[in-house]
């Protein structure tokens, strides 16, 4: 860990605890999720998008953001596809165990059983595991699991079953309808690759979608598509290639910490060192003493200004809008807060 790259490495977190922390976040700023309808229909006017939902019921909205996974109603409305392939042909299995029982300083891996490879990965909340089997298995996990380790299961939190695939959507937005997360690409789930980016996504289309609503020029979301599409292509050819030929090491790649924006229209400017505009923002020690990415937290822009008076304009999502020797007053409608090197 260095001191530019305080959170170097993945965090392994079960998916029901994921969920609950969003969930969470959502309510604390007053807002809630329905499960009780999912979208079936969308069709799209000058200025809105129409919805109907399973429940019979009718949304009308500004903007739409298809967030709802592989099989998504919203793609298939939008009449794309996610055009790709199959990377198996029978479905391997993942579940989030409790086993109070097993050792949890390591990852336990048994390569030869009847099942395929059979894995289990200490997560981070007491007791439980995370098992990926390469094979469906037909007995129950219990079974499988206290057979191989000798421990006994108290509970299937969870469980899962898919077949890897690599996917991507040609488009990721038809006028006012955006897809983001599973529903713009699919991919194998080796590296863990699929939430870091559609958090990616979301943040990348929300801050857009915010300064849009707030009265910024259209052409803004024009850049989501953009800057996203090349990424997740990138992402999934990473992760197919780490499905096919399996890696011990994480690297920045696998971090997703050297993805850049460099080639996208919002990037402009000159270098800072070795930063280019387009680059994740490093953490720096500014003169207060405080740390960049306490400033950063929040949806406004940052400019950081260098003893130089270099200033370099930092994205709401943390990359590199600008580099250069003019100070920034407005961009796209953000609120900037000033901090010095």
């Amino acid at each position: 860990m260095s001191e530019s790259t305080p959170y170097p490495n993945l965090w392994l977190i079960s998916q029901h605890r994921t969920e609950a922390i969003l969930r969470h976040r959502l309510a604390e700023l007053s807002g809630r999720i329905e499960f009780r309808a999912t979208a079936e229909t969308l069709s799209q006017r000058a200025n809105s998008v129409q919805i109907r939902l399973s429940t019979g019921e009718r949304v009308s909205a500004k903007y739409v953001v298809g967030c709802d996974g592989g099989h998504s109603a919203v793609r298939k409305s939008m009449g794309l596809r996610l055009e790709g392939e199959l990377l198996g042909k029978t479905p391997s299995l993942v579940a989030d165990l409790e086993i109070s029982q097993l050792d949890r300083t390591a990852w336990h891996i048994w390569p030869l059983t009847r099942h395929g490879v059979v894995a289990l990965c200490p997560l981070p909340e007491p007791r439980m595991f995370q098992m990926v089997a390469s094979r469906l298995p037909k007995s129950p996990v219990e079974e499988i699991i206290e057979r191989v380790s000798k421990c006994k299961v108290e509970r299937v939190v969870w469980r899962s079953s898919y077949i890897a695939a690599r996917k991507v959507a040609s488009r990721f937005r038809v006028a006012r309808v955006f897809l983001a997360g599973d529903a713009a690409h699919i991919q194998p789930p080796s590296g863990g690759q699929g939430l870091n980016t559609g958090v990616q996504d979301a943040y990348n289309l929300g801050w857009k979608l915010a300064a849009v609503l707030r009265g910024s020029p259209e052409t803004l979301l024009h850049t989501y598509e953009e800057e996203r599409l090349p990424v997740a292509t990138q992402v999934t050819e990473l992760s197919t290639r780490l499905f096919k030929t399996p890696l011990t090491k994480r690297t920045s790649a696998t971090n997703q910490l050297s993805l850049h924006y460099r080639k996208s229209s919002l990037s402009s400017g000159t270098t800072f060192n070795d930063l280019h505009p387009g680059d994740r923002m490093p953490n720096m020690r500014l003169r207060d003493g405080t740390k960049l990415f306490q400033h950063l937290r929040g949806p406004h822009a940052t400019e950081v200004i260098t003893p130089l008076h270099t200033h370099i304009l930092v994205r709401p999502d943390g990359y590199i809008a600008s580099i250069g020797s003019d100070r920034t007053i407005h961009w796209f409608g953000q609120t900037i807060h000033t901090v010095h090197l």
